[in-house]
């Protein structure tokens, strides 16, 4: 209950986040393509890549390179909507046994599924609950054992996905190791994926520096677009883009806390599904 009373006090300062919340369920409806991912799996950063690639393409605004449903809408390929699949799913707070795929919700759409290694992700996702949300008190190694926000809930969400990704009507898995290892040919392979036959792989460069780890954390310093999705909150020195590192877990997670993880996979894990770590 305390978090759901912390959240509460999170959107009454953020207005813009309930309203978005609210018109998910149209955008879903209308969504040509969607790019799902858990939190914490670099998806600010494709947005980014996205948006200034149609804004470059199109010759549109700057200011809407952040709102992806609207920016998408105007290029003829399709609406593109980024979700976690939330708010009453993954960012829910209640157990991971609660998790549930949506059925109807991706038949006949286009789905872009980002995964990260789930070590990486329980660090990132920490920061951000405890340093940016300011939604969680305890520890890191609490925080990996937690029902609520762990390392179950990320494997349980995984497996969902695993087991029902021919319930898209096309579906592309993108590993965030791998957009970062070479950033232009996964980039490449998603626009492919959007609908694009001919590229302009200047304009692909282009996208790709703007989107650079350094810029983008220049934008967020001075609220460049004034979106809380690119903004440094208040007391957060962490910030929204942290460092993106692959591997980075090995700086923060005990070894008990990997015994833990690879434990749960054990337990959990879906057999064949190669999601869980970076190979």
């Amino acid at each position: 209950m305390k978090y759901y009373i912390k959240l509460l006090k999170r959107g009454l300062k953020e207005p813009s986040r309930i309203f978005d919340n609210l018109l998910n369920p149209i955008h879903n409806i209308f969504a040509d393509i969607f790019v799902i991912s858990y939190p914490k799996t670099g998806r600010t950063w494709l947005r980014v890549l996205l948006g200034k690639f149609f804004s470059l393409q199109y010759d549109l605004p700057e200011k809407i390179i952040l709102d992806t449903y609207k920016i998408s809408g105007k290029t003829k390929k399709g609406r593109i909507l980024f979700s976690h699949e939330g708010p009453f799913n993954v960012n829910n707070y209640s157990k991971y046994t609660k998790l549930k795929f949506k059925n109807r919700r991706y038949k006949n759409k286009k789905v872009v599924f980002i995964i990260r290694d789930i070590r990486d992700v329980l660090v990132s996702a920490y920061f951000q609950e405890k340093k940016r949300d300011s939604t969680y008190d305890n520890s890191l190694s609490d925080f990996v054992r937690s029902d609520y926000f762990g390392v179950k809930k990320i494997i349980t969400y995984y497996n969902l996905w695993f087991l029902n990704k021919q319930r898209a009507g096309d579906f592309l898995l993108i590993k965030y190791e791998d957009l970062r290892n070479d950033t232009k040919k996964e980039f490449e392979k998603i626009l492919k994926f959007i609908g694009y036959k001919k590229l302009k792989l200047d304009i692909i460069d282009k996208a790709i520096n703007y989107a650079s780890f350094s810029n983008m954390k220049k934008m967020e310093k001075i609220n460049k677009f004034n979106n809380r999705i690119l903004n440094a909150s208040k007391g957060d020195k962490s910030g929204k883009v942290r460092k993106g590192k692959v591997g980075g877990y090995v700086d923060y997670l005990s070894e008990n806390d990997l015994i833990y993880i690879d434990s749960a996979v054990e337990e959990i894990g879906v057999d064949k599904c190669d999601w869980y770590f970076k190979k």
